[in-house]
């Protein structure tokens, strides 16, 4: 596993480049796909609910960081929209392989986040490789908790 943080980049590293596999997962009918389709600016997917089958991969690519000491570096990015039917959970630990981090989806009502975070901790992932994301169904807005 490798973690990026481009205050800690060497100096002498210019042009580097990064692939990095997120997972998002979540309780069914969080808004996974919607969060993850926003991300990937995928607005073709846009339309009526229809659950995940297993997983769905989305790439982000040629993000570029600049960093003042250590150059620039262009970041692939992965999202890997999981499914949070149970019915899948035999695949999970598939997904979890190489996961560089994990971004929850839960909605207002927070019923399983203890249980995805849970997850989180059996596969290794520290809290700083973790982002928490509340939907609100109601008003269609996300946003972030801390």
């Amino acid at each position: 596993k490798i973690s990026v943080s481009l205050l800690s980049l060497p100096e002498n590293r210019v042009n580097m480049s990064v692939r990095l596999k997120i997972l998002v997962i979540g309780q069914e009918e969080s808004g996974k796909t919607y969060v993850s389709n926003f991300l990937a600016d995928d607005t073709e997917s846009v339309g009526s609910y229809r659950p995940t089958k297993g997983v769905r991969i989305l790439e982000i690519k040629n993000q570029t960081c600049h960093h003042p000491s250590s150059g620039s570096m262009s970041v692939d990015v992965e999202l890997w929209d999981c499914s949070g039917s149970r019915q899948y959970e035999s695949c999970w630990p598939a997904m979890w392989k190489d996961a560089h981090g994990a971004m929850i989806v839960i909605g207002a009502e927070k019923s399983d986040m203890k249980m995805w975070r849970g997850q989180c901790d059996r596969h290794g992932l520290k809290e700083s490789q973790l982002f928490l994301v509340v939907n609100s169904r109601k008003s269609g807005q996300i946003g972030r908790a801390v």
